[in-house]
């Protein structure tokens, strides 16, 4: 994260990610992996756009992307949004109720649907995305998990 962000920044992303984490119920682990998957950390990462809009730290859906004006509320924002969704897409919280797990979830943010047979299924997705998520957790388990 340090390479492309300032310290105040990565300061801002540590707090997002706690104070998200704590309104929403998602894991902290689980946004970070998120992020560091979607932009590396980078909060001046540039949008994709496969059909919707994906902006900002967790490349959320029509979300918003940083603001150099508001850099503590625009990388809150850019947490939020890829946490707890957007008016137009799910993020981490609904995909956890609809899925049951953080992988199958994980699946579904990359690709918007999941093949509950192969998580690390191409179609429509990074194909080692949820592979490169989990070893990023690795030794860590939930419970029920």
């Amino acid at each position: 994260m340090k390479f492309n962000s300032s310290d105040q920044e990565v300061e801002f992303i540590h707090q997002a990610i706690e104070k998200v984490s704590a309104e929403s119920g998602i894991d902290v682990r689980a946004i970070l992996c998120i992020i560091v998957q979607e932009s590396g950390g980078n909060v001046r990462v540039g949008s994709t756009n496969n059909g919707v809009h994906n902006p900002g730290l967790m490349q959320s859906h029509n979300g918003v992307s940083f603001n150099p004006a508001d850099p503590q509320g625009s990388i809150l924002q850019m947490v939020r949004d890829g946490t707890e969704g957007t008016s137009s897409g799910d993020g981490l919280k609904q995909l956890v109720a609809r899925y049951g797990n953080y992988y199958e979830a994980f699946r579904g943010y990359n690709s918007g649907s999941v093949n509950k047979n192969d998580l690390n299924d191409p179609v429509g997705a990074t194909g080692d995305y949820v592979q490169k998520a989990a070893n990023r957790l690795m030794g860590h388990v939930w419970p029920g998990m």
